[in-house]
């Protein structure tokens, strides 16, 4: 029936069977009417008992229809100059966990909240269009980065960890330990971290092909990020620790990670400036290697659940609290938030930022497979450029003496003209 509807729809000129709105749903239901009556379907005006049955029984898959049509959204939109958004659809059943982008060219990949036989979705576009390929080892994953255009590394549930070569359109399994990893920052192409719930820290030198215990200090790690190769934090349940040269770890003794509950989300922009959350809606910001942080109301009784920013230095933050997501922005790195109205009602769970400055982000909570897309995000700068003209007088005194000599008997006159000549440049 559905099936019938949609086609009997598009003959005369309707919209396809995906639906944004009520007043979508409710044209929807209109012409479904008349679709099932060009198609031969039972009609609205019912002549018996039998009609009404099949009627009733066509009426719940029109409603299953509109409700798996929002299960399904996968959307694309970009933001227009006047900061709304065009949809496009792509179907998939559930929520979108994680997304990640290449730091140069068009790739992307995105993660759903179920794994299992859900696909792994790719782009080459940044985001305009999506492509669903197969997840090999049917796990959830949680976080994914890339570690150069084409190469990709993404941790899961139960130690799995995956890496591609292509941009995400074909996958590796690789073996990350038995801990489910849902933390992962690559510095480099070759050096990755990856943070388990259990605090257990992994760390891999080949780029996520093989993993060895790098720590098992931390507790319910929350969060981890790096500056360099060697300089990373990990945040969770007990505060914030560091590596200074990427296999010790050592607790933070700041004042301001103690007694504030746990610290969740972490993102770092350079090798001096770095920024984490807590579970009250501040996040911690240092601008000189972590030597001090300073706090940085931004949500409320809310935390992080993803903090992402351009080479731009333009930023984005996912809050979630009460049940909903908040979006906040920031124009400068990070030091300021406001917050913003978000796409897929307030439910944007992840994000990410293309190598053209776009966010590529992922919904959750009943809109399934959303992925929302914003044009390119700038920051304006004004430079002011002072020229000064200096003029230097320089004066050159010459000074030629003629002495003129008279000699006689009783009289010696001497004479002396002295001729100043002034050179002015």
């Amino acid at each position: 029936f559905p099936q019938q509807t949609d086609e009997a729809r598009s003959e005369t000129g309707a919209a396809p069977a995906v639906l944004d709105s009520d007043t979508e749903e409710r044209e929807f239901l209109q012409q479904t009417d008349e679709a099932r009556s060009e198609t031969g379907t039972a009609p609205t005006v019912l002549d018996s008992d039998a009609e009404e049955s099949e009627f009733l029984q066509q009426t719940d898959e029109v409603a299953a229809t509109i409700q798996a049509s929002k299960r399904r959204r996968l959307a694309t939109m970009s933001q227009e100059d006047d900061g709304s958004f065009e949809d496009v659809h792509v179907n998939n059943r559930n929520s979108m966990k994680a997304v990640a982008c290449a730091p140069s060219g068009g790739n992307c990949v995105a993660f759903s909240s179920q794994g299992n036989s859900d696909p792994i979705f790719y782009t080459t576009d940044e985001g305009k269009t999506w492509t669903a390929t197969t997840n090999p080892s049917r796990a959830l994953f949680l976080d994914a980065t890339f570690t150069s255009p084409t190469d990709v590394v993404a941790v899961g549930m139960s130690g799995h960890v995956m890496t591609s070569s292509d941009g995400g359109q074909t996958w590796t399994q690789r073996n990350g330990g038995g801990n489910t990893l849902n933390h992962l920052d690559c510095p480099s192409a070759l050096v990755c971290y990856a943070g388990s719930q259990s605090g257990e820290i992994m760390k891999s030198t080949d780029g996520g092909k093989t993993w060895t215990p790098n720590s098992n200090k931390l507790r319910m790690q929350g969060g981890m990020a790096c500056m360099t190769e060697i300089h990373c934090i990990a945040v969770g349940a007990d505060g914030l620790w560091e590596t200074s040269d990427g296999n010790s770890w050592q607790k933070s003794t700041d004042p301001l990670f103690s007694g504030r509950g746990s610290w969740i989300g972490a993102h770092c922009t350079s090798s001096q400036t770095c920024m984490v959350g807590d579970t009250k809606g501040n996040l911690l910001r240092t601008e000189d290697g972590g030597q001090t942080w300073k706090t940085i109301p931004v949500a409320g009784y809310s935390y992080p659940s993803s903090i992402d920013c351009s080479v731009a230095g333009f930023c984005y933050a996912t809050y979630r609290g009460k049940g909903n997501y908040r979006l906040f922005e920031s124009s400068d790195g990070g030091a300021s938030w406001q917050e913003v109205t978000g796409p897929c009602s307030q439910k944007l769970e992840t994000i990410a930022f293309t190598a053209s400055s776009e966010a590529v982000g992922g919904c959750g909570y009943g809109l399934g497979g959303t992925l929302v897309v914003s044009g390119p995000t700038t920051t304006t700068t004004t430079t002011t450029t002072t020229t000064t003209t200096t003029t230097t007088t320089t004066t050159t005194t010459t000074t030629t003496t003629t002495t003129t000599t008279t000699t006689t008997t009783t009289t010696t006159t001497t004479t002396t003209t002295t001729t100043t000549t002034t050179t002015t440049t």
